[in-house]
């Protein structure tokens, strides 16, 4: 039996104004499947994840998704502002998806999953601490909680190594072997050491 594709990419074009940076892009991400996204910087890798993510709309080509499916992004640590007033619990809430005015079982819902994905992300002495006092590996544990929080089956990482060292990195491929029992992933990654870590990953060179 054929594994159920999760999305589809067909002749995807990515521009900005005049500047083409991908073009006639095809790819299907199966469910139980790991992709990971490698080129020059500039190539148009964040782009293309950001329209698996429905953040950016291809100028020409089509992409579709399975009904219903659920989709967990980590950006690039840089491009959050750490500034604003929120602590490592509100980020990793943020994640999960919930209607204007929740019930009170699905409040209860939402806290459960957010303690579960701190826990297992060794955040949960820091839930009440603001983002701004986060070491650079603390804050991009909590954005990767803020991503799997929701429990996604597709989930799409751009440079989660950034900012952690060696050890960090480690644990980071230990929990992504973990996580790929629930979710398939598309990930970004200039570490070449990531497919090794990741058996059965499969690469895909972005970029002209």
């Amino acid at each position: 039996m054929d594994a159920e594709v999760l999305i589809s990419l067909r002749g995807v074009r990515i521009a900005y104004g005049a500047h083409t940076v991908l073009r006639d892009v095809s790819l299907d991400v199966c469910a139980g499947q790991v992709w990971v996204l490698t080129g020059r910087n500039g190539g148009g890798k964040t782009s293309l994840l950001r329209v698996m993510a429905g953040l950016l709309s291809p100028q020409t080509g089509e992409v579709c998704r399975c009904e219903g499916l659920r989709v967990g992004f980590l950006p690039q640590a840089g491009e959050m502002d750490r500034t604003f007033p929120i602590t490592v619990s509100e980020v990793v809430k943020s994640g999960v998806r919930q209607g204007f005015f929740p019930s009170r079982k699905e409040r209860e819902a939402c806290e459960a999953k957010c303690a579960q994905a701190m826990e297992r992300l060794a955040l949960t002495p820091l839930a009440d601490s603001p983002i701004c006092a986060l070491s650079g590996g603390q804050w991009q544990r909590t954005l990767l909680a803020r991503a799997i929080v929701d429990r996604p089956r597709l989930l799409l990482l751009d440079e989660p190594e950034t900012y952690l060292d060696s050890a960090a990195r480690d644990g980071l491929y230990e929990m992504l072997n973990t996580l790929r029992a629930d979710c398939s992933m598309v990930i970004v990654s200039h570490d070449s050491g990531i497919v090794r870590a990741l058996p059965g990953a499969q690469m895909m060179e972005v970029g002209e």
